[in-house]
């Protein structure tokens, strides 16, 4: 009898630890910026003057729309703690890359987070806290000789990687031909085909010289950039260590016990923020790839009795549902101290030298 109801506690405890119920301490929302123009232009580009009058690398209409949308999805999901907490620089925070697109992505989020909510709980604005790239910034580096020279490393002795160009050769010149782009390795690839991607998510339809079989091509070789980039220990460390330090940091607090109140973190993302991320932690429900314009990956801390658990989600698409993602060897409500024991040794320990 004693042992039955023993296992009935232990059964019970168990449901409660694991359930995304729960005390919502904290969220962390890492964004890629919305729909933009292109960062430069082609020579032949049928779209060139469009692009010239509207601006390079400004979010479009369609990107304004789904940002601010994506402001007031979160404004929905986290409208109980907003109203216990009013919108303010104590309880709402912003981060952004300094470029234009990822900027004004963050503001439309913020617009959107703010729109129709009564004057009284809107206590003063959210400033956006900008970083230039550089061997510092949490979330793009830049100028690193010791990250570079570890991605050259790995083009050349990595089996997945160092037989691409060479089989690819005819894909560059093709993209070479017909955008005057210098293509001459898949690390290339991202910057020749700026233009095309944001024309296709703008609905303007692909060129003649590429149809959706080479442009699926194109994305799967993007696929295997961002792959490149965090292949291994080092280069994840010098990608990602900063960022993941300062997640960890801002839900140590919590743990802690030196925060109590509900806090909202937003971060205006690179391109490749978002899969360098979910590869980190081990996400396993979902394959890491190139995220659409506007998508987000939420970070939520809650406390289930004495437990503390990690639930993350993701939403690609303005439309779509929220996905709750699942991490390997810990489920999808994974307790924060297991969390710790996952996350690969060197995103734990300080940012490696960039010097050669």
């Amino acid at each position: 009898m004693w042992f039955t109801y023993s296992l009935f506690l232990f059964f019970i405890f168990a449901q409660t630890a694991n359930s995304s119920d729960g005390e919502l301490l904290c969220s962390i929302v890492i964004f890629r910026e919305g729909n933009r123009t292109p960062l430069s232009i082609q020579e032949n580009d049928p779209f060139k003057e469009k692009w010239l009058s509207e601006g390079l690398g400004v979010l479009t209409e369609e990107g304004r729309n789904k940002m601010f949308s994506l402001g007031q999805f979160i404004q929905k999901r986290y409208k109980k703690e907003l109203l216990n907490s009013g919108i303010s620089n104590e309880s709402v925070s912003a981060r952004s890359v300094q470029f234009n697109s990822h900027i004004e992505s963050a503001q439309m989020v913020l617009y959107g987070l703010r729109a129709s909510l009564p004057d009284s709980l809107q206590i003063e604005p959210i400033p956006i806290l900008t970083e230039v790239p550089s061997s510092d910034s949490i979330m793009m580096l830049d100028s690193c000789p010791a990250y570079d020279k570890e991605v050259k490393k790995c083009m050349l002795e990595d089996e997945a990687f160092n037989h691409i160009d060479e089989e690819e050769k005819e894909l560059y010149n093709l993209i070479q031909e017909n955008t005057k782009c210098n293509c001459n390795s898949f690390t290339d690839i991202n910057k020749c085909t700026d233009p095309l991607i944001c024309e296709d998510s703008e609905g303007l339809g692909l060129p003649s010289w590429c149809n959706e079989t080479c442009y699926n091509h194109i994305m799967k070789l993007l696929n295997l950039h961002w792959k490149l980039e965090v292949s291994t220990p080092k280069l994840l460390n010098l990608k990602l260590q900063p960022f993941v330090n300062e997640m960890l940091g801002k839900i140590n607090r919590y743990v802690q016990g030196n925060e109590t109140k509900f806090q909202l973190y937003l971060f205006s993302s690179m391109l490749y923020t978002i899969p360098c991320f979910m590869k980190s932690i081990g996400v396993e429900n979902v394959v890491p790839h190139v995220p659409n314009f506007g998508a987000a990956i939420f970070v939520e801390l809650r406390k289930v009795g004495i437990e503390y658990i990690i639930n993350l989600f993701y939403r690609e698409d303005e439309d779509g549902e929220m996905q709750k993602l699942s991490i390997k060897d810990c489920s999808e409500d994974c307790e924060y101290s297991r969390l710790l024991q996952i996350i690969p040794p060197l995103l734990k320990k300080r940012r490696l030298s960039c010097g050669n």
